[in-house]
């Protein structure tokens, strides 16, 4: 089934590094900014140990929000190394709940899924005491399964290569490449109501500037963007809806 997730509790939370220091060049605001080109690094203590033998960043929401997922874009330097999560209904943390425990094994996009739930204190301990965390974005969010799947996936699904080609005067090609290519999906869905109301609010909250995920019909997450308007919904028949969904990956 294919899923979305364009939430962020971090946005509009109090975020703070409770074990570990914060880098000037590289502020911890970054880790909600929507920009995984701009990373943001916890440096190790300078002084004695850390309060807990971790790096720990520590998020205060202003309410409870349901989440059931954690995901860091590419681009982080977290293989190998243990991440926790941790969610608890007071700010001291006495009597928290362990919600997930993983390890990322690249420097790809990575993340864990869990039992949805909701706490209005979250602590993300990276199991390091020496080493510098380093990562673009830190998304703790809600999944949202879509109710009808397209039936296959329409137009190409090969990566859209980021390349110009230039030709001469002569009539010889040039190839100019200018960046990493880019995954591109798109889908067509027919829908009752319900799935089309989910559909139109993702798509307000995207607003043509906060790039989400996609779980894809291989299997995958992505992160990117809408490269064009999702269709104005209208009713086929009794109840049924039509959109098309043009996804393309942020890199």
């Amino acid at each position: 089934m294919i899923r979305t997730a364009n939430i962020n509790i971090l946005e509009g939370s109090s975020v703070t590094i409770y074990a570990g220091r914060e880098s000037t060049a590289f502020p911890l605001y970054r880790t909600y900014d929507r920009d995984i080109n701009r990373n943001a690094k916890i440096l190790p203590s300078t002084v004695g140990s850390p309060t807990v033998p971790l790096t720990e960043v520590r998020i205060n929401t202003t309410s409870t929000k349901n989440v059931d997922m954690l995901m860091f874009p590419h681009g982080h330097n977290l293989s190998g190394m243990e991440v926790y999560l941790w969610g608890s209904t007071n700010s001291s943390f006495a009597g928290y709940t362990v919600v997930s425990t993983f390890t990322p094994n690249s420097t790809n996009s990575t993340g864990t899924t869990f039992s949805e739930c909701n706490y209005p204190y979250w602590s993300i301990h990276f199991a390091t005491t020496s080493a510098t965390v380093e990562l673009g974005e830190i998304f703790l969010t809600k999944t949202y399964t879509w109710e009808r799947d397209p039936i296959v996936p329409t137009g190409a699904i090969d990566d859209v290569f980021n390349v110009e080609n230039l030709q001469t005067s002569g009539g010889y090609d040039r190839f100019l490449e200018m960046g990493t290519a880019k995954k591109k999906r798109t889908y067509q869905v027919i829908c009752e109501n319900a799935q089309a109301t989910s559909i139109e609010s993702l798509n307000t909250n995207w607003g043509g500037k906060k790039p989400f995920w996609l779980y894809d019909h291989t299997g995958k997450w992505i992160y990117g963007k809408l490269s064009s308007p999702i269709n104005e919904r209208c009713e086929i028949k009794d109840q049924l809806y039509y959109f098309d969904f043009d996804f393309l990956e942020v890199i």
